[in-house]
């Protein structure tokens, strides 16, 4: 019997595909929606502006064009309410295994702001910068209400709503850099007006005000760099929290003008002219259920799914939706007669499409099948680094190690956003060619690009294996491929888990051990380096006391505190005692360290987060 929740889905679903949708396409979206196609080319075409207009402010690319963003336009609010990500936001931005997607909910005011501040996220995200909830959301509230004047653009003037809702009331500062996207205050209709306001107002002062504007990017910097919220606003003004709090409370309610800034850039309309096909209900039926699998809420449109299946060998956007859902799902296996249907029904299938399919196609154990899909992709795009990258650890995965260093050697200069992954295919490659010194080389270049646990960790493995290997050619023992091929099949793996949402892993790697230790996708991970000077044992737990240092000076900057709950559970890595064992003492301690921790705080245990990896440092 069906749930009620499930059966109202079912309905809603078919109301919507009962109207007649349209598809309008540009280069670099597509649009799906009801409205009329007047509205809807506006709204893509405006889109257009906007990508043009971050482009020119920040110099660079701030959208692979091989692959448009697909925004899905309401027209009510009845429609728009089934694909609410919580109980207040009217938009938001996704990112799909497949796509990047932006939501636009019906009857929805102030749609040009609406518009940009979806886009600023997908901008932030694309960029990597990993900014906390309340910068992230204050950036996109600043860029939101562009004004173009002429050949120039006004950025960051107020927005009254949002700071009539910050006079009226504040959180402490500290709770508000404390949010995160499961905190009531940024989930909550009742919270979430606060949070985005106050968001915005602190944004807008450090960005905007005369007292602080000359350190904001130093304390984005700080940010990039790992650094927790209060930590980093402490250090770029020098000032004490309670200060800026307290600088914060008299910039919103006793400041009578504010400042905007003025940028040399001309707002232009776009150049382009939309392409508009009316889709079927299958189709339509097809996209609404894709925004919930971009999402991870299959559970919404489990009805839906199993009737996509049945239409999937007619209509390649029903394959393609039931395919994601299978793979985010974790079961490749089903995913894969899907990926295949939905290229079989298209004459020009879309190039991100073809890699997918190819990823499933290695896991399944159709190497042959995946490289000629990926030859595909790069006969029609040869600079594609992403898809050639691709390629060359699926030619090593199907031992293949002499074409793969052909295929490495085809970038000449990779992209910074790809490069840890580059030049681990490189190590991995150049070792399985038996080329050890150049694997190094390769391999201690990705640390330097390498930003997340995950990274170093896969990096770390691999150079005690290189290590390994080398020491074998020195003494004439035979070299240990087949480590290196499960060392690669388990690099892939991990990337896999990463993006479809399962439980990250991470391994001991010192001593062999393979013990395995799982952490949340959820799990906000962060680095730091320091001095321990204290270790507190309590009921079996401990509590790490760390003073934070710049990694180049060596000077303290701030207090962390980290909890250990089970001590089996911490990997250590680097210099170690007798029998690969770090020996932590109760009491005073005074030795530089590495570590990456979960940032959770623990009010009852007073700790920042939970230590996952150490690293004693010289």
């Amino acid at each position: 019997m069906l749930r009620l929740g499930a059966l109202l889905l079912f309905l809603s679903l078919q109301v919507s595909a009962a109207e007649k949708w349209i598809r309008v396409t540009t280069p670099n979206f597509e649009l799906y929606t009801p409205v009329s196609v007047k509205a809807a080319k506006e709204k893509i075409l405006y889109f257009e502006q906007v990508r043009e207009f971050l482009n020119k402010s920040t110099g660079g690319n701030v959208q692979d064009s091989r692959i448009p963003v697909r925004i899905i336009l309401f027209k009510t609010e009845a429609q728009y309410s089934p694909y609410r990500f919580n109980e207040f936001a009217s938009a938001y931005y996704s990112s799909g295994l497949d796509r990047d997607y932006i939501a636009i909910g019906g009857e929805v005011k102030e749609s040009e702001r609406t518009a940009i501040h979806e886009y600023v996220h997908l901008v932030a995200r694309h960029a990597r910068l990993n900014f906390p909830p309340w910068l992230n959301e204050g950036m996109a509230d600043l860029y939101s209400n562009l004004e173009p004047r002429k050949d120039k653009v006004l950025v960051g003037a107020p927005i009254p709503e949002r700071l009539y809702l910050a006079r009226e009331k504040l959180f402490p500062l500290s709770q508000l850099l404390e949010v995160n996207v499961k905190s009531p205050e940024y989930n909550r209709k009742s919270h979430a007006g606060t949070f985005y306001a106050q968001s915005w107002a602190l944004t807008h002062m450090l960005q905007l005000d005369k007292d602080y504007h000359a350190n904001f990017n130093e304390f984005l910097k700080l940010i990039a760099d790992g650094l927790p919220s209060e930590a980093a606003l402490e250090k770029a003004y020098n000032k004490p929290l309670k200060s800026i709090e307290q600088d914060l409370v008299q910039y919103i309610r006793h400041k009578n003008s504010y400042n905007a800034a003025v940028l040399p850039i001309k707002f232009e309309k776009a150049e382009v002219v939309p392409d508009v096909t009316l889709v079927n209900d299958v189709t339509a039926k097809a996209i609404l259920a894709s925004l919930h699998v971009s999402t991870n809420r299959m559970e919404h449109s489990q009805v839906i799914l199993k009737e996509l299946e049945s239409h999937a060998s007619q209509n390649a956007t029903a394959a393609e939706t039931v395919a994601y859902a299978y793979w985010r799902k974790g079961e490749p296996a089903q995913a894969l007669p899907y990926f295949t249907q939905a290229l079989a029904q298209t004459s020009n299938p879309h190039p991100k499409l073809l890699m997918d399919a190819a990823r499933i196609c290695q896991t399944q154990g159709k190497s042959d099948e995946g490289i000629h899909l990926l030859q595909q992709v790069l006969l029609k795009d040869p600079d594609w680094q992403e898809a050639r990258i691709q390629l060359v650890e699926q030619l090593l995965s199907s031992r293949n190690p002499q074409k793969a260093l052909e295929e490495i050697r085809h970038i000449k200069k990779v992209n910074p956003d790809i490069a840890a992954r580059f030049f681990i295919a490189a190590a991995y490659t150049e070792a399985a060619n038996h080329l050890i010194p150049q694997a190094k080389a390769s391999a201690s270049t990705a640390q330097k690009y390498a930003k997340d646990m995950w990274a170093k960790e896969s990096i770390s493995r691999l150079l005690e294996y290189l290590n390994r290997a080398e020491l074998a050619i020195q003494t004439a023992a035979s070299q240990p491929v087949p480590e290196l091929q499960q060392a690669l099949t388990q690099e892939i793996q991990e990337r896999d888990d990463l993006e479809i949402e399962r439980p990250r892993l991470v391994r001991r790697s010192v001593t062999g051990d393979e013990r395995v230790i799982e952490v949340s996708r959820e799990d906000e991970v962060q680095e730091a380096v320091g001095i321990l000077t204290r270790i507190d044992c309590i009921d079996g737990k401990a509590r790490l006391h760390i003073s934070r240092s710049d990694r180049d000076a060596g000077e303290e900057t701030s207090k962390l505190v980290l909890a250990i709950y089970k001590p089996e559970t911490v990997i250590v890595r680097g210099e170690t005692g007798e029998n690969g064992q770090f020996s932590l003492e109760c009491g005073d301690q005074n030795r530089k360290i590495r570590v990456d921790y979960t940032l959770k705080t623990d009010a009852a245990f007073r700790t920042d987060g939970e230590l996952k990896i150490l690293e004693p440092l010289p």
